[in-house]
């Protein structure tokens, strides 16, 4: 037990650092405690318990597997947060070999897990999940290592392989949360299939889709971040892109967009107070449009200024739904009601990382130049 708590903390340790920036603040110098044993939960209670093979899946296997991959992330983190920032392309591309190295043993270990483990174990149940998150988290680290690169990558060859990586990193993190109810790739699919993950009865059918929904921490900012780094590759290709006919975009990165628009409308139809998500994912779909029409800067100005009304527009209502709503429930003479209405913050407090001084470092006072400005200099900061 104490082997598991302590585990628990190191993870805790390693998500905070990530998110909030900051130096990691355990160093494997400075403890000793050995990773998990491989024993179910029931075996913690019981007298002079004996561990299980490796090899054999029990539920605190899923957690042995991460641990082992606990040197790389944290040679990420330290990368990445450390004082003074002085990394460079090779060392990045030194860590990036050494993580996918982690990565690719991990998902070996769980993929013998899978086909080894019996569907009437009770430790089984959730292994499709615990596999999905623990995905889910790597990927934030790859994402996150090539993500200072991202930007000058968006105009410069030589730091394309880091604009791929973010990329498709981004996308593969969009469909662990949001899947496509089909594998096949053609534009027709897609698109059919964009519209099914949008239906609310697709979403409910998926853990992660309703954690993203209905949570706040890591699921929604992780699908928030991938959705605006899918689209300002999209913007990136649009603006670079020379063509005499149509442009040609990826349908697969181009499905992201209106499903992105559709999520973080369900968000408030939910309940969610603070509608900045559905906000800018409505003013920058109306910018990629632009972008694939043709239009001139003045339009695309234009264009902004109608999908951020037809936002509000849109959420309006609900919020209005949702205070008479709360007043009915609440009862009582206005100025407890009023009282109560300021005391009940959005449960999602992470849509705040949406603050221009919050998600993006623009040098700029106006937090939405950067969608309708030619240079690529100004791209968000998200790690």
């Amino acid at each position: 037990m104490r082997r598991r708590l302590w585990n628990t903390i190191l993870e805790i340790a390693l998500q905070s650092s990530l998110f909030s920036g900051g130096p990691m603040l355990i160093s494997p110098n400075e403890f000793d405690t050995a990773p998990p044993g491989n024993f179910d939960d029931d075996q913690l209670v019981a007298d002079d318990p004996i561990a299980k093979a490796e090899d054999q899946f029990t539920q605190v296997s899923i957690a042995i597997a991460l641990r082992n991959t606990f040197p790389a992330r944290l040679a990420v983190i330290k990368f990445l947060n450390n004082l003074p920032a002085s990394g460079t392309y090779e060392e990045t591309l030194q860590l990036d070999t050494q993580f996918r190295t982690a990565y690719k043993a991990l998902n070996r270990t769980l993929q013998a897990y899978n086909r080894s483990s019996s569907p009437l174990q009770p430790s089984v149940s959730s292994l499709q999940f615990e596999m999905r998150v623990v995905d889910l988290i790597l990927l934030r680290y790859l994402s996150s290592l090539h993500l200072p690169y991202f930007g000058p990558g968006l105009d410069q060859a030589m730091y394309a392989f880091s604009r791929r990586v973010v990329v498709d990193s981004s996308l593969k993190i969009w469909r662990l949360i949001h899947p496509l109810p089909s594998h096949t790739l053609s534009t027709t699919t897609i698109v059919a299939a964009a519209a099914a993950t949008a239906n609310p009865h697709h979403q409910e059918s998926n853990t992660l889709a309703r954690l993203s929904s209905f949570s706040s921490g890591l699921y929604p900012v992780l699908a928030i971040h991938a959705a605006i780094l899918i689209i300002i590759e999209l913007q990136t290709h649009l603006k670079q892109e020379e063509s005499l006919g149509p442009v040609s975009v990826r349908p697969d990165l181009l499905s992201v967009l209106e499903e992105a628009k559709t999520w973080t409308r369900r968000v408030v139809e939910t309940g969610e107070t603070n509608i900045k998500g559905f906000l800018l994912m409505c003013v920058m779909a109306a910018q990629i449009k632009g972008l694939m029409n043709g239009e001139s800067e003045n339009e695309r100005a234009e264009a902004l200024v109608k999908a951020a009304e037809y936002s509000i527009e849109t959420c309006l209502p609900m919020l209005e739904e949702m205070a008479a709503e709360l007043r009915r429930d609440a009862g009582g003479n206005d100025e407890e009601q009023q009282g109560l209405m300021l005391a009940t913050p959005g449960d999602m407090e992470d849509w705040n990382f949406l603050k221009p001084d919050a998600l993006f470092s623009l040098g700029d006072d106006d937090p939405m130049n950067w969608m309708v400005n030619d240079s690529m200099d100004m791209v968000p900061s998200l790690w």
